[in-house]
């Protein structure tokens, strides 16, 4: 019998394929290892995730990146201070379109490659701009959460494309386990959502994704292991071992001899709960149409420091809250925000002879985090107020 060194730990975990890292620490021991008991908690939304992790039901939980982030700066709920000492990885989203969406984008756009945000811009842009013309209604956007890296990655691609988010399009906030239903019965007509449920709606011949979070950002983090900042202090020998046993979940998930494995272990019905060649769609990146795959890798568990938690990152996300006027922007907000993301409790956590922290802090010295995005804007951390100045299509430059 294994000998468990804590106290019961309580994880929530969303189904969906980026919730591999919380499922494989469970199945392959990497928990047990580091004599930690823990106990695994599906959840339908992220609402719930955020609520029970707050209300003290979970002791940590996957979040999106952005979640902790707004609950300490008070949006959406009560406020209270979350912390993220790891990353879970990176990509994994899709911006997908009904088929009759997709059909009328081709029509304006004859040359519509899947998995180029420039031409799909284009011909969404003509859509909508036909649609006013005519006197139709709005077209309708979902996303999992209204902080979501889901939501600021499809607004930023819609800006860049000269369509107005709130404006030239709506938004609404559906579960990711209810986007295909919610498509194939027509109360919207695309989503920005995580695996495997734009695979799902391909399968099902109700939509296709069109463009991926990695042709947006190429190296944005996802998912965050997310916790009270209170309980961490509190427990930091248990967090620490759970960055460790995460750590080895993360680099197993990686290798892709352990994909077929992995796709198996996550259509159980108490994990992801879908079909085994949508998961392994994933997986493999064959998300865009006719199973074309990625020029950019489109999910990463482990590689290139995929598990850092980078402040860079996470103030990116900040200037998203402030850009669609989520929040105001003020020197306390931007030092709320820059103090979520904790790259010092990871290096704790690992050690300096880990190689995975060996490797972070090289790519740390390159400024890793301030790279382009797909239309060549750059993000600077150290300039935020000068990066949110600088945006054309926005609720802050519209105040400012």
């Amino acid at each position: 019998m294994t000998a468990f060194h804590f106290p019961k730990v309580h994880l929530g975990f969303i189904p969906l394929v980026d919730s591999a890292p919380f499922i494989i620490a469970e199945q392959k021991g990497f928990f047990a290892n580091n004599g930690l008991d823990v106990e695994l908690h599906k959840e339908v939304s992220w609402a719930n995730i955020r609520d029970r992790t707050i209300h003290g039901h979970f002791h940590a939980a996957q979040m999106l990146g952005p979640m902790p982030i707004a609950a300490s700066l008070g949006l959406g709920h009560l406020k209270v201070d979350l912390i993220a000492p790891m990353a879970l990885g990176l990509g994994g989203n899709a911006v997908t379109v009904s088929s009759d969406l997709l059909a009328t984008m081709r029509a304006v756009e004859p040359g519509l490659k899947p998995g180029d945000p420039i031409n799909a811009g284009r011909a969404l842009a003509t859509c909508i701009a036909d649609r006013k013309q005519q006197g139709g209604d709005h077209l309708v956007f979902a996303v999992v959460y209204p902080f979501s890296a889901h939501n600021y990655e499809l607004r930023y691609w819609l800006a860049a494309s000269g369509i107005r988010p709130d404006h030239d399009v709506r938004f609404i906030a559906v579960p990711p386990s209810q986007m295909v239903a919610a498509l194939k019965d027509g109360h919207i007509d695309g989503f920005c959502v995580g695996e495997p449920w734009s695979s799902l709606a391909a399968q099902e011949n109700v939509g296709q994704a069109i463009i991926s979070k990695s042709t947006i950002w190429p190296g944005c983090l996802e998912k965050v292991l997310g916790m009270c900042a209170d309980w961490a202090e509190a427990h930091p020998e248990i967090v620490d071992a759970l960055i460790v046993s995460l750590d080895a979940a993360c680099a197993w998930c990686e290798v892709p001899k352990n994909c077929n494995e992995l796709a198996s272990i996550l259509s159980s019905p108490k994990f992801v709960g879908t079909s085994t060649q949508a998961i392994l769609r994933s997986l493999t990146g064959k998300v865009v149409e006719e199973g074309v795959v990625c020029e950019t890798a489109f999910m990463s568990f482990h590689g290139d420091a995929a598990n850092m938690p980078w402040r860079g990152q996470g103030l990116w996300l900040y200037s998203q809250m402030v850009r669609w006027g989520h929040v105001a922007h003020s020197s306390q907000g931007l030092k709320v925000a820059k103090a979520v993301y904790r790259p010092d409790i990871y290096a704790r956590a690992l050690g300096d002879i880990s190689p995975t922290l060996a490797k972070v802090r090289a790519l740390e010295k390159t400024n890793f985090f301030s790279g382009k995005l797909y239309d060549g804007c750059s993000f600077d951390p150290t300039e935020v107020e000068k990066y949110l100045r600088s945006l054309e299509v926005s609720a802050y430059s519209a105040r400012g």
